[in-house]
C-alpha cells in the first residue's frame, strides 16, 4: 500500500529509516519537530484507513511510528518515556 509517500510493506527497518532516518527513534538526526508530524500522519492515516478496513491494521502504525508517539505524548502532557521489553511488562502486572 503506498500512502503519502510512504510505502507500507512488511519491511519493518525500511519504514523506520524513512520516518527516523535511521533505525531507532533514538538515533534520528531528523528535527524532532518533523519526525512528530511525521508520525502523526502516518497515525491519522492508518486509523482511518482501519476503520474501513478492520482494526487489525492498526499495528503498522504503532510499530513504525509508536515510539515517535509515545515521546510526542510524554512532551504534551508531562513526563518521561521508558523503552521495555514485553516480557518484563508482563511480569510485573502479574
Amino acid at each position: 500500500m503506498y500512502i503519502h509517500g510512504w510505502w507500507m510493506s512488511n519491511n519493518k527497518l525500511s519504514s523506520l529509516q524513512l520516518l527516523y532516518g535511521a533505525e531507532e527513534f533514538e538515533e534520528s538526526p531528523k528535527d524532532r519537530g518533523e519526525v512528530f508530524a511525521e508520525a502523526c500522519v502516518i497515525y491519522r492515516i492508518v486509523y482511518e484507513r482501519a476503520a474501513s478496513t478492520g482494526i487489525g491494521k492498526c499495528g503498522f502504525a504503532w510499530t513504525v511510528a509508536g515510539a515517535a508517539l509515545c515521546e510526542l505524548y510524554a512532551h504534551r502532557y508531562g513526563g518521561i518515556t521508558v523503552r521495555c521489553p514485553l516480557p518484563v511488562l508482563r511480569k510485573l502486572y502479574r
